[in-house]
């Protein structure tokens, strides 16, 4: 079982900037209502335009976690495991996206590194990642993810 491994920490600003984070229900529920929704059997990951006036805004992005996953330190670390897999990626995510990642039941089980493979492979099929020729994602390459 994955559940304890550790995270490789990162060198520079490891904040996840306020601008960055979806937060009101208003926009949870435009995104959910009016996105586009990628499946996995761990994740489901919500988006939709993100759309100012005369500006081009940064990606946001909203996690939620039901009880579904488990008790609130199962849930707690999924969404840790979300966000710091979440801010290593985000600047390689193509900018006005809203975006909400949906835990599903097993997602506490499943590991960082399984969670972040599959939060890769739903951005990557939403085609929401910066336009790179060589690369399908942030240190991945092939249509294989």
């Amino acid at each position: 079982m994955e559940q304890h491994e550790r995270i490789a920490r990162i060198p520079g600003d490891e904040r996840w900037p306020r601008a960055h984070r979806l937060r009101s229900p208003r926009d949870f529920a435009r995104v959910r209502g009016q996105g586009r929704r990628a499946n996995g059997s761990l994740l489901t990951l919500s988006y939709a335009r993100h759309v100012e006036a005369g500006v081009e805004p940064p990606t946001r992005v909203g996690l939620a976690v039901s009880r579904r996953v488990g008790g609130a330190v199962a849930r707690a670390r999924v969404k840790r495991w979300l966000r710091e897999a979440l801010r290593r990626q985000l600047r390689e995510v193509a900018p006005a996206w809203d975006i909400i990642i949906t835990a599903r039941a097993g997602a506490a089980q499943a590991g960082y590194n399984t969670l972040e493979a599959e939060a890769q492979r739903l951005i990557t099929r939403a085609r929401l990642w910066r336009a790179n020729p060589d690369r399908t994602g942030p240190d991945r390459t092939g249509p294989d993810l």
